[in-house]
């Protein structure tokens, strides 16, 4: 019994040590029922780029952040709100894309990217956590690349990238649509206020430094 209990001990420190967890997001399509997060990363549903550079390209020609303002019209032409973070898959980004000129948020385009760099091979990963600014503290998304043993940022709001994780940014959870590590050491994001549109020239000089 006590070999037994020292076991599943020493399994549980693993899983604390590594931060491998699943990571339940609610209400992200609309109101649904948490999800797991790992759903979101789909290669499959994001078309076929040549280079990492391509589809970075392609993503962020006539990209335009703006947060989500969904809502559903009933019969009687009265508006439903649909939710105030509704994440889109990435077959709904490409749509997006194939359009032109296309407006969303921090995670979708987020989420694409990682999608259409996996997609390539590359080891991409979807990054939720935060983001501080002068003006204060806001909930972020972005996608990061592991290439040679170096993590490279991929901001997808700004079209920047930056070596590492810069210190404005702070990681909740990431995941590659197969495993999900969690930053157990500090909480969710998912209460903090989206960044807003008109603090992207404050991200984007602190960016530069």
């Amino acid at each position: 019994m006590k070999r037994h209990h020292l076991i599943t001990m020493l399994l549980i420190a693993s899983l604390l040590s590594t931060g491998c967890a699943s990571v339940p997001v609610t209400g992200k399509r609309f109101g649904s029922l948490p999800e797991d997060a790992r759903h979101f990363v789909q290669p499959s549903q994001v078309a076929l780029y040549p280079t990492l550079q391509a589809a970075w390209q392609a993503l962020e020609t006539g990209y335009r952040y703006q947060t989500d303002d969904w809502y559903i019209s009933d019969r009687y032409g009265q508006k439903v709100s649909g939710g105030s973070d509704t994440w889109l898959m990435p077959s709904e980004v490409q749509v997006l894309i194939n359009a032109g000129a296309h407006g969303m948020d921090c995670e979708d385009g987020s989420i694409w990217l990682t999608s259409a760099l996996r997609k390539q091979g590359y080891d991409a990963w979807l990054c939720v956590g935060s983001v501080t600014l002068d003006s204060g503290t806001y909930g972020h998304a972005w996608c990061m690349v592991l290439s040679n043993g170096a993590w490279t940022l991929y901001e997808t709001t700004t079209g920047q990238t930056a070596e590492g994780l810069p210190s404005i940014y702070s990681l909740s959870w990431r995941t590659n649509g197969e495993t999900t590590w969690r930053n157990l050491l500090i909480g969710s994001p998912m209460d903090l206020d989206p960044l807003p549109p008109d603090l992207l020239s404050e991200l984007r000089t602190t960016l530069d430094g």
